[in-house]
């Protein structure tokens, strides 16, 4: 007869799974493999976690770097502000004549140095017989500013314009274009341009203040002897249609006198001009602004 035990009596028996091993023994391994897998996926997670965030800043960080590097490379060749005596010259209005005499600079260094800059590999800051294309250019821009604002200078002290400022230029040119358009607009006769753009209109407007005070006899020069027309007359050679050789002094004198007055006009301006003191001017900078100019 087979004996039957009791629930509490005896030793307690112990649970098996279905293959026979120690339940209590398979679940420690189980719980020790599955915190072994939780270990190991935090790990995991952390470490992708820091490098999301190491790339967000790496993407984030390299645009403004990038802008930094710009913005200070763009500084380097920032436009350098400087000033003839009380006339500030802006980056607009040396821009404006450093275009102006962009040609004069091809043809120099082309029949000098026989050098084509107009080629698409053309270097402007090389040398050439010792001569830059972009330092060449700079100071014949300033040249050219000298002339022009030492010319707008003489108009000032005679009332023909209010100040020498490219500022005033530009409103100049604005309030002529905008009458031109009303009279075009009433059918009204223009004479000359209808419409000018900045530098057409400094030269139409350079022409007009010369006339003027070439034309006034009035004015410091512009009344010569006789004497001083009879030596201009004599020191340049004069032509008529219909006469060979030197034209007699009666059918030029009008012309002999006004071109005289002009000399002398010119004489007056350059001589104002040589006065503005560009000793002190920043020409490393202007020679860098200037080579982001030809690119």
């Amino acid at each position: 007869m087979k004996q039957s035990r009791k629930c509490g009596s005896g030793s307690p028996s112990k649970a098996t799974d279905g293959s026979g091993r120690d339940a209590a023994k398979m679940g420690t391994k189980t719980n020790t493999r599955t915190r072994a897998i939780i270990v190991v996926a935090a790990v995991l997670l952390i470490a992708a976690i820091v490098g999301a965030v190491f790339l967000v800043r790496s993407f984030t960080a390299s645009p403004d770097s990038s802008k930094a590097c710009d913005a200070q490379a763009n500084a380097t060749h920032a436009f350098p502000k400087f000033s003839f005596g009380d006339t500030t010259i802006t980056q607009a209005e040396f821009t404006q004549a450093w275009s102006s005499q962009r040609t004069a600079a091809v043809s120099y260094f082309k029949q000098k140095h026989d050098v084509n800059l107009n080629a698409r590999d053309a270097d402007w800051t090389a040398s050439y017989g010792g001569e830059k294309p972009v330092e060449w250019l700079t100071k014949q821009t300033i040249d050219t500013l000298r002339f022009r604002h030492a010319a707008y200078l003489i108009a000032v002290s005679y009332g023909l314009v209010d100040d020498d400022s490219y500022t005033g230029i530009v409103k100049r040119m604005e309030t002529l274009n905008a009458n031109n358009r009303q009279k075009r607009e009433a059918g009204q006769v223009i004479y000359g341009r209808s419409e000018y753009d900045i530098t057409s209109y400094i030269d139409y407007e350079m022409t007009a203040l010369k006339n003027d005070y070439v034309d006034d006899a009035t004015k410091p020069g512009m009344n010569p002897s006789e004497t001083e027309v009879q030596e201009y007359y004599d020191t340049h050679d004069w032509t008529v249609d219909g006469v060979e050789g030197k034209a007699p002094l009666a059918d030029v004198k009008a012309n002999v006198k006004t071109a005289l007055r002009t000399e002398r006009y010119r004489e007056r301006v350059q001589s104002k001009a040589d006065k503005i003191d560009v000793s002190t001017l920043p020409w490393k900078g202007l020679y860098a602004y200037a080579a982001t100019l030809v690119g």
